[in-house]
């Protein structure tokens, strides 16, 4: 089955906004809305990675401005953009990684595997 087109907004926000698979669905997990608090280790064990892994990204997504925490010094966090275009770009990017999975593994694949190059051409030694 031929993957769809990924919406140029959402595609620019893959590449700059998620840097591995375990943030995007981390991300669409904590929007799905169907646990009110989420903490590290509930986190880990629902994306299947390690409770400081998990921890990393719920503080990655507090201060990109997707989570907030609750009230009620339990150290849990709630989906709840920081702003309206925030919701908007999420629930586009939802939309999008339901109709083409694949597609949108391989942009984060390949957008993360840019960086990871790029960064390693920052130390490549030159002649001059």
């Amino acid at each position: 089955m031929k993957g769809t087109s990924i919406p140029d907004d959402v595609r620019r926000f893959i590449v700059t906004s998620v840097p591995s698979i375990p943030h995007l669905e981390g991300l669409l997990l904590l929007r799905d809305g169907t646990v009110p608090a989420w903490n590290a280790d509930i986190l880990a064990r629902r994306l299947y990675i390690g409770t400081r892994q998990a921890a990393d990204l719920i503080e990655a997504l507090h201060h990109g401005g997707f989570l907030a925490p609750i009230e009620d010094a339990s150290g849990n966090y709630r989906y709840e953009p920081s702003h309206p275009s925030l919701r908007e770009i999420v629930d586009k990017l939802a939309q999008a990684y339901q109709a083409d999975l694949i597609g949108i593994t391989n942009l984060v694949h390949s957008a993360s595997s840019k960086k990871v190059q790029q960064f390693a051409d920052a130390f490549k030694w030159r002649r001059d």
